[in-house]
């Protein structure tokens, strides 16, 4: 789900950009999407932290259940290091 918010914010982004191109070519006052920007820039620590969580929980599993000698240790690492 907050996946799916991510691309619609950026999807957003993209039209209101494609909006403003047009509303310039037309010689019409150019709307002010400022707050999509900073609904985004709101967004992403929500998006870092489930995304986080999200991997850790895949990754858990995966450590938990598997044998020792097939683990990774260089996965392992990163995974830790970046959640």
């Amino acid at each position: 789900m907050v996946d799916n918010v991510d691309a619609k914010l950026a999807e957003s982004i993209e039209i209101s950009r494609v909006y403003n191109q047009r509303e310039f070519l037309v010689g019409k006052e150019l709307r002010d999407y400022s707050r999509l920007q900073t609904m985004v820039k709101e967004f992403q620590p929500y998006l870092n932290l489930w995304r986080s969580t999200r991997t850790w929980f895949q990754k858990h599993k995966a450590w938990m259940e598997n044998k020792w000698e097939s683990l990774n240790p260089e996965d392992l690492e990163t995974t830790y290091e970046n959640c």
